[in-house]
């Protein structure tokens, strides 16, 4: 997958087991961090896989989702990508 991203809180990814681009535009001010978190986490990466990556504890990365899904509007793990979406904060192409 590849990233790219702006100055705002847009960015692009590329999922290449579906040749999908995901277009992120989330209007609330997210940190670097959230970025890359939600990333992680619209490539179906684990708390687990993110907490190797990040080199931070599993609990860090389950305090920074907590506080990402609560900023976003996000009920749960289930619901990430029908928030996500009916929230018009992605699009799929």
């Amino acid at each position: 997958s590849v990233m790219l991203r702006d100055n705002t809180n847009n960015m692009s990814i590329y999922i290449q087991k579906y040749e999908a681009i995901i277009s992120v535009n989330i209007p609330l001010l997210l940190t670097e961090k959230e970025l890359l978190l939600l990333r992680y986490l619209i490539l179906g990466k684990s708390l687990s896989e993110i907490a190797r990556y990040r080199n931070r504890s599993l609990k860090t990365i389950s305090c920074q989702k907590s506080k990402l899904y609560n900023k976003l509007g996000i009920e749960s793990d289930l619901t990430l990508w029908r928030d996500l979406y009916f929230k018009r904060y992605i699009c799929i192409t």
